[in-house]
């Protein structure tokens, strides 16, 4: 089964990388204007020249934007839907990994374990 996203636009955020780069290829060889998204904008300006060579896409585009920040977003929405007019797919596939030191993260479980007897509730440790 052969699928056509000619004219369609996909946004892979983790896109440079891995599962994110593999989809980001999907996408790109039925049809689709592809943007990639990571923090690094060297690693995109090379997983989007290898996408290119790989599918015969030139409609693949990288920027560089933290997803951890609203204003980050807020621009990486704008810079796309200037250049292609509106996002129709969306995938996230971001690999986080921030660690809180294990004397830290200790601390944080233990207030919250106490809060938690107190109330009868769950809590959720944001950073």
């Amino acid at each position: 089964m052969e699928i056509s996203l000619t004219g369609k636009t996909a946004v892979l955020i983790g896109g440079s990388k891995g599962l994110g780069f593999g989809m980001a290829e999907g996408v790109a060889r039925a049809g689709a204007n592809v943007v990639i998204v990571s923090r690094h904008q060297d690693q995109l300006d090379e997983a989007a020249a290898k996408l290119r060579d790989k599918t015969s896409n030139e409609n693949i585009t990288g920027i560089a934007a933290d997803i951890t920040s609203i204003e980050n977003i807020n621009t990486l929405v704008e810079k796309v839907c200037e250049r292609y007019g509106q996002i129709d797919i969306l995938f996230n596939g971001a690999g986080v990994n921030r660690r809180l030191p294990k004397k830290k993260a200790y601390i944080l479980s233990s207030e919250c374990r106490k809060k938690r007897k107190k109330t009868r509730t769950r809590y959720t440790i944001q950073r």
